[in-house]
């Protein structure tokens, strides 16, 4: 009786910690922005280049806006973030977090911030475009 009662426990424990799939495919983050998606798409990549030391994330422009993806150093994805145009002006963003880069060294003089999620990281990124204008 013990023993059952020690596996049913060990599983609901092992069980509740699995997510469903249909949280998987929500984004981590949204946000809406007044800035064009074609304006705020390249302002986006660098400054996610930055904030998660991707010296060439890839962007790509696909059927329903701009594809950005981030890399670490070792190829691990770390994030992706969509692009979409909203309405006559504007755009949204979705931010998919991906796996979590920690080195466990020094690198180039800085060790790594372990203090900040990825979405910290992507919501600043986000910030610093957000006040961009669509005209030149």
């Amino acid at each position: 009786m013990r023993m059952s009662v020690l596996i049913l426990g060990t599983l609901f424990l092992a069980l509740s910690g699995c997510m469903p799939t249909e949280r998987v495919a929500l984004p981590d983050l949204v946000m809406k922005s007044a800035v064009p998606a074609d304006v705020l798409a390249p302002c986006l990549a660098m400054q996610l280049g930055r904030a998660f030391g991707d010296q060439n994330p890839d962007v790509e422009l696909g059927n329903e806006g701009y594809e950005i993806a981030i890399n670490a150093p070792r190829g691990a994805l770390l994030g992706f973030a969509t692009v979409e145009p909203r309405g006559a002006s504007g755009s949204r963003v979705f931010f998919y977090d991906g796996d979590r880069y920690s080195p466990d060294h020094e690198e180039s003089g800085e060790y790594p911030d372990w203090g900040r999620a990825n979405t910290d990281r992507a919501e600043a990124a986000f910030n610093a475009c957000n006040g961009m204008s669509g005209t030149s």
